[in-house]
C-alpha cells in the first residue's frame, strides 16, 4: 500500500494505526514528505467532505460506505472480509462511484486504481454518480425526506403502542410509491 500511494505522485492522507506504523517501509515518510501525510487518526467525515479530497481508498466498512456516500467522493474499494465485499460491490457496481482494487496488493495496482478514480476515462462519471447519490442521501435525511419520514413513522408507532393506543397499521410504500409518498397508512 505504501509504495502504491507513493507511486501515484498525488498528495494523500493515510491513517495508519500506531501499532502498524513500524511496518512502513524504511524511508517511506521521508520520500513522501510534503506530499503525503501519515497520521494515527483523522475525522474521516470531515476529511471526506473537504473539497480537496479527490477519492477515498477504503476497506468499505459500513460506516466508511455511508460517509463516502454522504460526502459524494469516488472510492477505490479494497475490501478485506465480511460485509466489506458486499459494500464494495454496492459502491462500485451498483452506484457506479468507484473502482475495485483486486488481486494481490501491488504498487502498480494501487497507482492504476487511484488514477482510474481520479483521472481515468470514467473518473468524471464516477464523480457525478457520487455527487448524485450524496444529494439523494441528503434529501432523504432532511426534514420531510423519505428516511426522516420513515424514522418519524416508526417513532410514532412505537410511541402509540407504548401508550396503549390502537393505531392504524403503517404499510411501507411500494417501489413505485417510494418517490411519491414516504409512508402510506392503511386503516
Amino acid at each position: 500500500m505504501a509504495h502504491g500511494l507513493a507511486s501515484t505522485g498525488r498528495p494523500f492522507l493515510w491513517v495508519v494505526r500506531p501499532d502498524t506504523r513500524p511496518l512502513l517501509p524504511d524511508g517511506f515518510l521521508d520520500s513522501v514528505a510534503g506530499r503525503g501525510a501519515v497520521v494515527p487518526w483523522s475525522p474521516q467525515d470531515r476529511v471526506l467532505a473537504h473539497p480537496s479530497t479527490a477519492c477515498f481508498l477504503t476497506h468499505c466498512g459500513w460506516n466508511s460506505t455511508l460517509e463516502t456516500i454522504a460526502a459524494g467522493v469516488p472510492v477505490v474499494a479494497f475490501p478485506q472480509w465480511g460485509d466489506q465485499c458486499t459494500d464494495a460491490k454496492f459502491l462500485v457496481d451498483e452506484l457506479g462511484m468507484g473502482v475495485r482494487l483486486r488481486g494481490p496488493l501491488r504498487r502498480d495496482a494501487v497507482r492504476e486504481a487511484v488514477d482510474a478514480a481520479v483521472a481515468g476515462p470514467e473518473a468524471d462519471a464516477m464523480l457525478a454518480s457520487a455527487r448524485r447519490w450524496s444529494a439523494a442521501a441528503r434529501e432523504a435525511v432532511a426534514p420531510g425526506g423519505s428516511s426522516d419520514a420513515h424514522v418519524q413513522a416508526f417513532v410514532d408507532e412505537v410511541s402509540r403502542r407504548a401508550c396503549g393506543v390502537q393505531v392504524a397499521k403503517v404499510v411501507p410504500p411500494s417501489s413505485e410509491e417510494l418517490h411519491q409518498s414516504p409512508v402510506r397508512v392503511q386503516t
